[in-house]
């Protein structure tokens, strides 16, 4: 008993000093609990419109202060610890400002016009100049070095004891609420249980804890033995499953879950945020009520766009879009709960049902409440409802999998056509699924051959019909709706260049210096490289060093569209791209390798760097990225009219966070690619083991559709680094949902090949 208690002290403070050396470390990463930075400003408004104010960061990055106009003020949203605050004014505007109160936290500072004027200054173009704010504005001066000179740093015992006390309260918190979950599963073991219990039951498991546990009372019941320990009462549980207060208290945690992670979702206004590609998914339906044609917008497939013309068609509120994409999110996550709860309880049914159940709230929990989900399901983006489909996937495959095993041949057939069906409306919805299309597709020959279809009637009802089924659906509306598809014939080509242009940009320097080059006017490659290598002298994507949209969307596609037709500058692009790569397949090799490795690296960047703010600057942002289109849609004016109007309180939005996201998504993230790579050698391992007998059920068929699950991922990421590139925050955050099943169930798989491996060895002994 002794051992069980000091284990579990051990466990308990390897966890709290786990969660609260996490919390520290975000915090004095993200600056989290740093209160916002206000200064407010007297001056007349002829000077206030002239006037900004930035911080620079320890790392010499500049950034405006939010400007309210209403209250001549400016605020810091931005979180993240600043070293300097920078006033640019107009130099002959400096008399006028008579007085600015800088307010953070409990602190303030307030400076007249005498000392304004006397702040340290430096001269910059057209009589702009800059003035600094003054040192006593730093807080305090830090033990801790590179925090000596920050403005907004809380002092070096003040952020460590914040974090430990706000990490102890929670703790405890939950220490409690796991002590009474505790209290309420052990109630809920059977004091007693039939002999005909004990001998029906299948389990291996059960029948040993029984065996172990309970003592003869009379020819039809056997009772519970007295002084169990912790460890007992935990394997125990296995026999529950059937319990009414356990099943009470399952299912009031499963809701509480899901309500959690629907306020989580609709806490925000329902007003959706855009991106720069907004207009190829709504100007779609804006265009149709303005000319009657449902017309191809910016090389989109009409899937998306016409997902948001209905909602529009039928609610008339683009509200209704983020709305309902939330309401398919919290479908998602509930999908992800049955996928992983059914998986595991199929394939290991030695596992206990409290153990899996509880896994799957887990698994549930994190996605439902992920920042990246929620703010993704939020913007008007095909990324936003992806997701979805990819679930949606993984159930039909699932199902076709155990009705398979169950031998249900029927059923299989079904899900197996879904399977196929839904693996074209991905392709078709999202070109990133390219090789996990293929591998589905091979996944889907294997599956024939093992259901045996090799007659006429079962190859055309299996494959023929659902192949022109899908191509009915997809291909035909996509032909007779579109209504100019240059920009579908040369979306693809133009990506394939500019997201390598550098080395194009090789093969152009080639083929200007070549004398016998005549295939394409060589004044056109000269001109080409000026806007190249513009671009390039500029940041960008991380892996790629340049701004690719700067090139897609700016005066390097602009030129090439004006210089050739459309049919010419698609082979202009695809003819530099192709030759490109097989002249250069090490560079080009380089650049997707690099690119992978930002979503497989030790580094745990999988979760923990997707952060996000919610709040207000995110609609003023939005309604910069609408184009100047003249319209009389009156759901699209009202859209317009809410993001220019949305009061600017620039306060983050209240929102409810999971205790301890952090610290979960932190140990995913560092364990992601170790996981991954144990799970594999382990595999191969079992693989070998029982290559010379009967493969173990459970461990190799469970371990193959883990594999399958990875691979999906995998294919995904190797399509967008081949294409385009995956330092692209959205391209990472709609896998969140495949990289935590194949996580979850990795651990699964480890977990029990090692405990097999231990049961052997006690039974050896």
């Amino acid at each position: 008993m002794f051992k069980n208690k000091f284990l579990l002290v051990v466990i308990s403070a390897a966890l709290f000093s786990y969660c609260w050396l996490t919390d520290l470390y975000f915090d004095l990463k993200e600056a989290g609990y740093i209160d916002n930075l206000l200064i407010n400003v007297e001056v007349d408004d002829s000077a206030f419109e002239k006037l900004n104010i930035y911080r620079i960061s320890p790392k010499n990055n500049i950034d405006n202060l939010l400007k309210d106009d209403i209250n001549k003020s400016f605020i810091s949203m931005q979180k993240g610890y600043i070293s300097k605050i920078i006033l640019s004014i107009p130099e002959d505007k400096i008399r006028l400002m008579q007085n600015i109160k800088i307010i953070f936290g409990s602190k303030k500072f307030e400076y007249s016009n005498n000392e304004i004027i006397k702040w340290e200054k430096s001269l910059k173009q057209d009589d702009i100049i800059e003035l600094y704010f003054p040192d006593e504005v730093k807080s305090n001066i830090s033990k801790i070095k590179h925090f000596n000179n920050i403005i907004n740093w809380q002092g070096d015992l003040k952020i460590f004891f914040k974090s430990f006390f706000y990490t102890l309260f929670l703790f405890i918190f939950f220490l409690i609420l796991f002590a009474v979950i505790y209290k309420i599963l052990k109630s809920a073991i059977p004091k007693e249980v039939s002999v005909d219990f004990e001998k029906e039951t299948d389990n291996k498991k059960v029948k040993n804890l029984i065996k172990n546990y309970y003592e003869k009372k009379s020819a039809q019941k056997i009772a519970l033995k007295k002084d169990l320990t912790l460890i007992d009462n935990i394997k125990l549980f296995s026999l529950i499953e059937n319990n009414y207060t356990y099943k009470t208290l399952f299912i009031l945690l499963f809701f509480t879950v899901i309500i959690f992670g629907l306020v989580q979702r609709f806490i925000l206004t329902q007003l959706p945020y855009l991106t720069g590609d907004v207009w190829g998914y709504i100007g779609t339906s804006v265009i149709k009520y303005d000319t009657g044609q449902f017309v191809h917008v910016a090389g989109r497939s009409f899937l998306y766009p016409g997902f948001v013309y209905l909602i529009l068609a039928l609610f008339k509120d683009f509200a209704y879009i983020s709305i309902i994409q939330h309401l398919l999110g919290a479908v998602t996550s509930l999908l992800l709960f049955f996928v992983f709860r059914n998986l595991i309880r199929f394939f290991y049914k030695d596992i206990g049902i409290v153990t899996i159940d509880f896994l799957s709230l887990l698994i549930m929990t994190i996605y439902s409440s992920s920042q990246a989900v929620i703010m993704l399901e939020h913007y008007i983006l095909r990324e936003s409802i992806y997701p979805f489909l990819i679930i949606i996937q993984l159930f039909f495959f699932v199902m076709t999998l155990m009705n398979i095993f169950k031998k249900n041949e029927k059923s299989s057939i079904v899900f197996l056509i879904l399977f196929f069906m839904n693996n074209f409306l991905i392709f078709f919805y999202q070109p990133r699924w390219t090789l996990t299309f293929i591998f589905n597709l091979i996944i889907y020959i294997v599956f024939l051959y093992i259901l045996k279809i090799n007659s006429i009637k079962k190859i055309i009802l299996v494959f023929l019909l659902p192949l022109i089924f899908s191509m009915v659906l997809l291909y035909v509306p996509e032909k007779i709706l579109f209504k100019n598809e240059t920009a579908t014939e040369s979306f693809l080509s133009a990506h394939l260049l500019f997201g390598h242009a550098r080395i194009a940009d090789i093969e152009f320097e080639k083929d200007i210096n070549d004398p016998d080059f005549i295939k394409y006017d060589k004044e056109i490659l000269i001109e080409l490289r000026k806007y190249f290598n513009d671009v390039f002298s500029k940041k960008g994507l991380k892996y790629i060093g340049y701004n690719v949209n700067k090139l897609i969307y700016g005066e390097a596609n602009s030129f090439l569209k004006s210089r050739f037709t459309s049919s010419d500058y698609k082979n202009f692009c695809k003819y530099y791209f192709f030759r490109s790569v097989f002249k250069h397949p090490f560079l080009y090799s380089k650049k997707v390798i690099k690119e992978m490795s930002l979503f497989y690296n030790f580094k745990g960047t999988m979760y923990s760097d997707r952060v996000y703010g919610r709040d207000d600057s995110l609609w003023e942002y939005s309604y910069t990225r609408l184009p100047s289109y003249k319209s009389d849609y009156v759901p699209y004016l009202n859209y317009k009219n809410a993001l220019y109007n949305y009061k600017k309180s620039y306060y983050d939005i209240k929102k409810i966070t999971l205790p301890f996201e952090k610290c979960i998504l932190l140990f995913l993230s560092l364990t992601f690619l170790i996981s991954l790579l144990l799970f594999f050698v382990l595999f191969i391992i079992n693989v070998f083991m029982f290559i010379k007998k009967k493969p173990d059920f459970p461990d190799i068929s469970f371990g193959l559709t883990v594999l399958i699950f990875y691979l999906f991922n995998f294919f995904i990421n190797l399509t967008t680094s081949m294409i385009y590139s995956l330092d692209v925050n959205r391209y990472i955050d709609d896998q969140i949902l495949l990289v935590l099943i194949s996580q979850f169930l990795s651990f699964i798989y480890i977990f029990h090949f090692f405990k097999r491996i231990i049961n052997k060895n006690k039974i050896k002994n």
